[in-house]
């Protein structure tokens, strides 16, 4: 690529960025945007790296046992829930970081189960949140369930009215 590095794309249509998003020396890189800090109460700014370490932080916090919600990571780090899918809608490392990083939950969530170390039907609840594939299994069950119901033969008794004032026993001849 004639020694140059490639530009980076932005997701959802952002102007593309002239560097690499990479751990720059303690340079004052540029606002890449602003969000309102849950520790400081203030809207901070912030460059672009942030969110790339920010993904490298999702990644290492994912593989410790204590990690079974994402809210947690966020929340930890002074972040809003807002805030904190608006970056991974902009950053392709930060989504693919999250998107891993459910994946293990998934799976530290589904071995919980199964080993009895958590509940299994808490875990089968909330599995869909983490899990896509769990999700399209989930979906998949719903509609052949619904399917069945929609196909079955329904009978339905009624019952002899009492006699009243107002319906009387018909005589019979």
């Amino acid at each position: 690529m004639n020694g140059k590095k490639p530009k980076r794309r932005m997701t959802n249509g952002d102007p593309i960025v002239k560097h690499l998003p990479e751990r720059e020396t303690k340079r004052k890189g540029s606002v890449f945007d602003t969000y309102y800090d849950l520790q400081t109460f203030k809207m901070r700014p912030f460059p672009y790296s942030f969110l790339v370490r920010l993904s490298e932080t999702l990644l290492a916090w994912s593989l410790k046992d204590t990690s079974l919600r994402i809210e947690s990571f966020y929340l930890d780090n002074g972040i809003r829930q807002l805030d904190y899918y608006r970056f991974v809608d902009r950053c392709e490392e930060l989504k693919e970081a999250h998107e891993s990083a459910l994946q293990r939950i998934a799976i530290r969530r589904d071995q919980g189960a199964l080993t009895k170390k958590f509940d299994a039907s808490w875990a089968a609840r909330t599995q869909a949140a983490f899990d896509p594939e769990y999700r399209k299994a989930r979906k998949f069950e719903a509609e052949l369930s619904k399917e069945i119901q929609d196909n079955q033969q329904r009978i339905v008794v009624i019952e002899k009215m009492p006699d009243s004032k107002e319906v009387k026993e018909k005589k019979e001849e």
